[in-house]
């Protein structure tokens, strides 16, 4: 999992597919929750592919995003990411915690 474009208020992260030999049939799509540390607000979707962009975020916050993949049978593992937005004006970029494991 990387971060591909962050700034203030939005984050875009992108992610490879699980080994064939790991999804355990065929991928169906991704749902994910983006989580707000502070206030504990929670974004919640999915996605066909291991690409998504929230917006709307709080600038300087600390967020924490998870995913997992779904096929034909259930959810496999979550991936978790935790990530600070930019401060308003600024292009910096934090990253606190990142874990990614399929399996």
């Amino acid at each position: 999992m990387k971060i591909t474009g962050i700034n203030a208020t939005s984050v875009t992260l992108e992610w490879e597919p699980p080994e064939c030999a790991q999804r355990g049939g065929q991928l169906v799509d991704y749902p994910y929750s983006l989580r707000n540390m502070q206030s504990g607000q929670e974004v919640i979707g999915s996605v066909p592919r291991g690409l998504v962009t929230i917006s709307g975020l709080t600038p300087y916050t600390e967020y924490r995003f998870s995913a997992a993949y779904r096929n034909s049978v259930g959810e496999g593992p979550l991936i978790n990411y935790s990530i600070r937005t930019d401060e308003a004006g600024t292009k910096k970029t934090k990253v606190l915690h990142w874990y990614a494991k399929w399996w």
